[in-house]
């Protein structure tokens, strides 16, 4: 079965803390932690993977702060030829990444709409922190409740529902933008 086809097949189940990797380094390098993982298991039935395209990887977030909250990251083994791999923030995005870019945005969009059943629109948001604190650049897609027990502060509902939120059409709009060289996306920390 290709890859595109197993969205049609998308559950959301979500894994308990402690199927998660123990953490190696540093807190904010915890998503490199998870990608040395879905690179060291090549079958799919790693409970804290959602999906796994040639390219991508669709996780689950281990401190979800909504009833469904996935990470889509980039895949980084040497084989992939993805320009996104070193980018760890908004910042770094130039129009050079527009195309893939968009492929992300896209593959984003099908898997809420396959977990939520088109109605993704409404229920779900997918988009980025604007000072994220993890590295390296991942997208969030992330269901509007809000509800979760690990949303245990302001900050975490702030962190969704302000600014500090950047969609995914709008970060395609500002490389799209005469303006993209010289304004970079730039939110002041909280």
């Amino acid at each position: 079965i290709d890859a595109m086809d197993r969205l049609l097949e998308l559950s959301y189940v979500a894994p308990t803390k402690d199927q998660f990797p123990l953490q190696s380094s540093s807190w904010r390098n915890a998503l490199y932690d998870i990608l040395s993982t879905v690179e060291a298991n090549v079958e799919d039935n790693n409970a804290i993977i959602l999906f796994r395209h040639s390219k991508f990887v669709c996780t689950y977030d281990k401190f979800p702060k909504a009833k469904h909250h996935l990470l889509l990251m980039c895949r980084n083994y040497s084989t992939n030829p993805s320009c996104l791999m070193n980018v760890k923030s908004l910042n770094d995005l130039t129009k050079k990444h527009l195309d893939e870019l968009r492929e992300f945005h896209n593959l984003a969009r099908r898997i809420a709409a396959a977990i939520s059943g088109d109605a993704y629109q409404n229920s779900f948001k997918i988009g980025y922190h604007s000072i994220p604190s993890l590295h390296p650049l991942h997208l969030h897609i992330i269901s509007s409740d809000l509800d979760s027990p690990c949303v245990t502060t302001r900050k975490h509902i702030v962190s969704f529902s302000s600014d500090f939120f950047v969609t995914a059409d709008e970060v395609e709009n500002h490389l799209e933008s005469a303006f993209v060289d010289s304004l970079p996306v730039a939110v002041r920390a909280q």
